[in-house]
């Protein structure tokens, strides 16, 4: 009896022992594949020397591709900000570890904890900054995971993953440019000039994010710019510190009226529409595309009617 009861107790030793190593080993588990958003915090040479990046760079890391996200400042503190997105990579990053510290083995990501990974590259490029890139060498780029919802390149992806539109008369959700009227009548969506290329606008409760679409996206590159925005009426907005009135043809068609330097107004025609279908798959949102055809509106149109 005494012989099968410390069977039992040895038993159940060795379980508490391989749950505790168990438990322990997933404390200390490697960092995963970069997830989220990054922002270059540091340039490490091969030499160890450390700089600040004196720049605003980001990686916003998704399952399958990453995408690099440069900040452009400002002249003035109240101006909006603009930003480029690009997939320089090609592919998402992958942890790989650290396979050399000074031969050129292509991308190196090396994860250094579950908010922080370092990216090292050899550069081998002609006409870079040697202060920061010097040539022949691997450089160490030391990117920081963005927890700030106050960061600005953080609003730009709140807005750009909003995955609303409203059923209501409020501005809330994205708009296409249809283009400018060209009598600068704010009352009507005739004889209005096509607009050259995609533009959009979506606004969420407190800011508006405008980019030029690009049907080659992600491989190609997108812009844009960041606005804060304030809603003075139903029909009267600032944008960046200019006002705008509102005109409400319908639920989904607006035209904007600004007072230009010249003091005349000038006036742009906007439809209710989701973003290409490209840009959304990457986002990850599902906004609906315009039905409505509106050609009739624009002057080649109109004149060839008329």
């Amino acid at each position: 009896m005494k012989f099968h009861q410390s069977i039992n107790h040895f038993i159940l030793f060795l379980v508490t022992i391989t749950l505790a190593t168990a438990a322990v080993s997933s404390a200390v588990a490697q960092p995963q594949n970069p997830k989220g958003l990054y922002k270059l915090s540091e340039i490490i040479h091969q030499d160890g020397k450390h700089l600040e990046a004196p720049f605003k760079q980001y990686k916003y890391c998704l399952d399958n591709l990453t995408l690099m996200i440069n900040y452009n400042a400002p002249h003035f503190v109240n101006e909006p900000f603009s930003f480029s997105i690009s997939n320089p990579d090609g592919k998402p990053l992958r942890l790989t570890g650290e396979l050399s510290k000074t031969e050129n083995k292509g991308i190196q990501i090396i994860g250094t904890s579950d908010s922080t990974f370092v990216l090292r590259w050899f550069n081998d490029r002609q006409g870079m900054n040697q202060h920061l890139f010097p040539s022949g060498t691997n450089i160490d780029e030391l990117y920081v995971q963005v927890k700030d919802s106050t960061d600005d390149i953080s609003k730009v992806l709140s807005v750009l993953t909003m995955n609303k539109t409203s059923q209501q008369k409020n501005l809330l959700g994205t708009w296409k440019l249809r283009g400018v009227q060209n009598t600068n009548t704010a009352t009507s969506q005739y004889w209005v000039k096509q607009a050259d290329g995609e533009k959009y606008m979506i606004f969420d409760s407190k800011s508006v994010v405008s980019i030029n679409a690009n049907a080659q996206f992600p491989r190609g590159n997108i812009n844009g710019k960041y606005l804060p925005c304030s809603y003075l009426t139903d029909y009267a907005l600032d944008m960046g510190g200019q006002t705008f009135i509102v005109n409400w043809f319908d639920r989904s068609t607006i035209s904007l009226t600004s007072i230009g330097q010249d003091g005349h107004p000038f006036v742009t025609i906007w439809d209710r529409c989701g973003l290409p279908q490209n840009i959304q798959e990457v986002f990850g949102t599902s906004v609906p595309q315009m039905k409505k055809d509106v050609s009739r509106f624009v002057i080649e149109s109109f004149v060839e009617q008329y």
